[in-house]
């Protein structure tokens, strides 16, 4: 009879993970569920074998694409199967980059744009807060944002894992108001003017307004928050509205030349000088100034960035072919109003030949004949918005899409007045003079603490004596200047502790003395010397009580007090005689030997020994 025996055959190895697409390293184990088996294994791609492949001890690491090849084996039992799992080993797709970086600022519009160094790899974003994923919208143009926003995207791309999501946050800002003034022009028409500071900028733009070059404004100006109106027009004008879009007192004044303007006794500047609403000029803007101000600080083409949107001007595929109430866009970053659209701006300057020098420049006021300057567009056009844009045209041309800002140049300031002294501590009335630079202005002041001023205080004509505490406020002023700061000086005038009152007040004396300090200043310390040095509040005996004094001394007296001056120090000598002492006495033969004489003196009159004894030899 024949029997078969039957050879079981060892379990196949498992491998996990079982194969698959992974990013970075991967820890790979192997099990055989036959008790005591071996595993070999390979990663070349060749079939494992007792005589081929790497005996499993431990986890295996894996970092490039790999095919893992595992069996087992045992004796008395057949070989195992092959286990095959392949890995692939992918980088991450790059996380996309944010341009401008997190962090930036904006006041109106911001575009941001994503990138990826992953070539092909698609990028997914989110404003709202929120993770993005493969369902989120696709990058695929700028991201315009108008508020505070975080965007948050992940790149992905067939193959590859997919990057990490980054963050990217900008902030929305509102840039702090100028100081500005409001001018009353009557009839209840007032003209608003914002300041603008003195500084440097970049005018031109490269192959629009050439060359671009450094430009300096050395002064502080004021320009008009919005353009004239034809409310304020009307109130210089006798009620003339020479606006073909006779809309509304609050829209803009337009169909005005520049020589309507400028015309020397008739024209818009002249009737608002002669009104002389504040001490200075009103004008047209130079170029340069008017491009300082509506650029506002930044370098875009715009001075919300560098793409037109009508959500920033009236121009012409928003106007309805009309102006607009003045406002009604925002404003730049310094708070003016259509600087861009709405109306053209006449400028003072000329345009020349159209080019600009290329050196740096201060305050420049333009070319001395050409056209005259056109500067911010108008309601009906497609163009010529940009912060550097300029156009020329007659001085006598009308348009009903021309008008003008203004420009306040303050008249120079009279110099603060200078206090001399400038306040302190005195013991004493203090002689207070008042000088002021500027030649020719007159000084009012103060002593009340009120603020000085034309209709209010003293003038001054020479110096001001001053013996109580008091706080002097000077300004001066001078016609046709600004009124100077008002200067303050505070005088602190210590009543001064009367002087010490010696008794007797010093002199000759046969014998001791009893001397008296009094001060009637009440509540007062008396401090006092005997040794010639001068007595203060750090040096000295405090006086209790009466002094004897028994030699010839010099007293030096101060008297103090917590809120007055010292009191001045008063001295008294006294000379002190000792009195004549006469004697008694009795000689005796001295010691038996001795060849002397010796006595006992006996003071008759009351001196300072009562009795002694004399020796005569040795």
């Amino acid at each position: 009879m024949i029997v078969n025996k039957i050879i079981k055959k060892v379990e196949i190895p498992v491998i996990n993970p079982s194969g698959g697409i992974f990013s970075g390293t991967v820890e790979i184990a192997i099990n055989c569920s036959t008790s005591g088996a071996i595993i070999k294994y390979t990663t070349d791609g060749s079939a494992p074998s007792e005589t081929n492949g790497t005996v499993y001890s431990g986890t295996i690491s894996i970092s490039l694409n790999s095919t893992i090849m595992a069996a087992a084996f045992k004796n008395g039992m057949t070989d195992s199967a092959i286990a095959s799992a392949t890995f692939t080993i992918s980088s991450p797709v790059a996380s996309p980059s944010f341009t401008p970086p997190s962090g930036r600022s904006f006041i109106y519009e911001l575009p941001v744009s994503l990138d990826c160094a992953t070539s092909g790899a698609d990028i997914y974003y989110t404003t709202d807060g929120s993770a993005p994923t493969t369902e989120s919208v696709k990058f695929t143009s700028e991201i315009k944002i108008k508020n505070t926003t975080t965007i948050k995207a992940f790149a992905a791309k067939d193959g590859m894992t997919a990057s990490s999501v980054v963050s990217a946050a900008y902030m929305k800002t509102v840039p702090p108001a100028l100081p500005s003034l409001t001018l009353d022009m009557g009839g209840g028409v007032t003209l608003e003017m914002v300041k603008i500071s003195a500084g440097t900028f970049q005018m031109g733009e490269a192959g629009l307004a050439e060359p671009v070059h450094a430009v300096t404004i050395s002064k502080d100006f004021f320009i008009g928050r919005h353009e004239v109106t034809q409310g304020q027009w009307k109130a210089l004008m006798e009620g003339a509205n020479p606006s073909y879009h006779k809309l509304g007192d609050d829209f803009p004044v337009e169909q005005v030349s520049r020589d309507n303007i400028t015309a020397a006794d008739t024209g818009f500047l002249a009737r608002i000088n002669s009104k002389n609403l504040m001490p200075g000029t009103f004008r047209l803007p130079t170029e340069a100034e008017w491009e300082y101000a509506c650029r506002a600080g930044t370098t875009s083409k715009y001075y919300w960035g560098d793409s037109l949107s009508g959500d920033y001007l009236w121009h012409g595929e928003n106007s309805g072919n009309a102006t607009h109430r003045v406002g009604t866009r925002p404003p730049n970053p310094w708070g003016l109003y259509d600087m861009s659209g709405n109306v053209f701006e006449w400028c003072s300057d000329y345009m020349g030949d159209g080019s600009y020098s290329d050196l740096p420049a201060t305050d420049p006021i333009g070319a001395g004949s050409g056209s005259c300057v056109v500067r911010g567009g108008g309601w009906p056009y497609s163009g010529c918005y940009g912060s550097a844009e300029r156009a020329g045209y007659a001085s006598s041309n009308v348009s009903n899409y021309f008008g003008f800002r203004l420009v306040f140049e303050p008249a120079p300031k009279v110099e603060v007045p200078v206090i001399t002294p400038n306040g302190g501590t005195f013991t004493s009335t203090s002689e207070v003079a008042i000088t002021c630079a500027t030649t020719g202005a007159i000084i009012k002041y103060t002593t009340d603490g009120t603020a000085p001023s034309e209709t209010n205080g003293s003038v001054y004509s020479g110096t001001i004596s001053v013996s109580l505490t008091s706080t002097i406020k000077a300004f001066a002023y001078k016609a046709g200047l600004v009124n100077s700061s008002v200067a303050s000086a505070a005088l602190i005038i210590l009543q001064r502790v009367e002087a010490p009152v010696i008794t007797p007040a010093g002199g000759t004396f046969e014998g001791t003395r009893q001397v008296e300090i009094l001060s009637s200043t009440a509540g007062a310390v008396i401090k006092y010397t005997i040794d010639g040095t001068v007595p203060s509040a750090s040096n000295g005996l405090t006086y209790f009580g009466t002094i004897e004094v028994r030699v010839t001394t010099t007293i030096k007296v101060i008297a103090l007090k917590q809120g007055m001056a010292d009191s001045n120090i008063s001295v008294a000598d006294f000379i002190i005689n000792q009195p004549v002492v006469t004697y008694d006495y009795m000689i005796q033969p001295g010691p038996e030997g001795k060849d002397t004489l010796y006595g006992t003196v006996y003071a008759r009159n009351g001196g300072y020994g009562d009795h002694g004894t004399i020796y005569n030899g040795g």
